[in-house]
């Protein structure tokens, strides 16, 4: 075998048979112990070292990169992970400051790759959050996700933090990561699949977006006593909630099928 060849081939191997991550899961990105396993890759021909994916302040931050008018394109992977029952991010902080809006390839997400942590080896990359959307605030202000589904498969899966961009001012700080080791119910998977309520916790105003695939026949409001509360559609499943008191809330989804719940937190 060449030489080239047989390192290369030892290199995948390595690779593949690296230990999975035990589940529950934290990082805070804090030290040594808490950054162990995860591995930068910066696949942008704007590579420049002082804008990249870093440890720094007890967090991960990325800032923009300035000047220039190549792509940068930087993936922070994590150790691998067995979901082959699916798993649950039970919560994970973040905050976006700058003066710009995503607009065009601005992307800041978070992935799960699988099979191998280089994005471009992988066999699936999947969005499981995307942060570059209508909800994005530049406010520097910490925000809290919570339940994020992490699909099924077989195999190593790894967390990715993607941050691509040319020139736009977003910069971007991830804290506080926790994984649970349960795995995720049909009801989880479907609403992941097929639904987005934002934001939430909410101050009243509510939109909710769901997938062609959901086929949804109804929607409701109920209170943690489980009371319907009438919903006034605003158009495009925008809902004005401001009259509601702080609390929790749940919005039932119907479909054919089934029924579905998901919590609503307003402030």
């Amino acid at each position: 075998m060449h030489k080239f060849t047989f390192l290369a081939f030892c290199l995948m191997t390595s690779l593949s048979l690296r230990a999975q991550t035990t589940l529950p899961y934290y990082t805070g990105f804090n030290d040594s112990s808490e950054q162990a396993g995860w591995t930068q890759y910066r696949l942008g021909a704007g590579s420049n070292p002082s804008y990249q994916w870093e440890f720094t302040t007890n967090s991960l931050l990325h800032f923009y990169p300035v000047g220039g008018t190549d792509v940068t394109d930087d993936w922070m992977v994590s150790p691998p992970f067995d979901f082959a029952n699916g798993g649950m991010i039970d919560s994970l902080r973040y905050r976006f400051a700058g003066f710009g809006t995503p607009f065009g390839v601005d992307t800041i997400a978070l992935y799960v790759l699988t099979d191998h942590p280089h994005p471009d080896t992988a066999s699936s990359q999947t969005i499981i959050r995307l942060y570059t959307d209508s909800t994005y605030l530049n406010d520097n202000v910490w925000r809290t996700d919570s339940a994020l589904a992490v699909p099924a498969h077989n195999g190593s899966s790894y967390l990715a933090f993607r941050y691509k961009t040319i020139v736009n001012w977003l910069d971007a700080t991830i804290d506080d990561l926790y994984i649970d080791g349960s795995s995720v119910s049909i009801e989880q998977a479907w609403l992941a699949q097929n639904l987005r309520l934002y934001p939430n916790p909410s101050d009243g105003w509510v939109q909710l977006e769901l997938s062609k695939q959901a086929a949804v026949e109804g929607v409701e409001l109920l209170s943690l006593a489980g009371e319907t509360i009438a919903l006034e559609d605003q158009g495009n499943y925008t809902f004005d909630l401001r009259h509601l008191a702080a609390g929790t809330y749940f919005i039932r989804l119907q479909t054919e099928e089934r029924i579905f719940y998901q919590k609503l937190m307003l402030y």
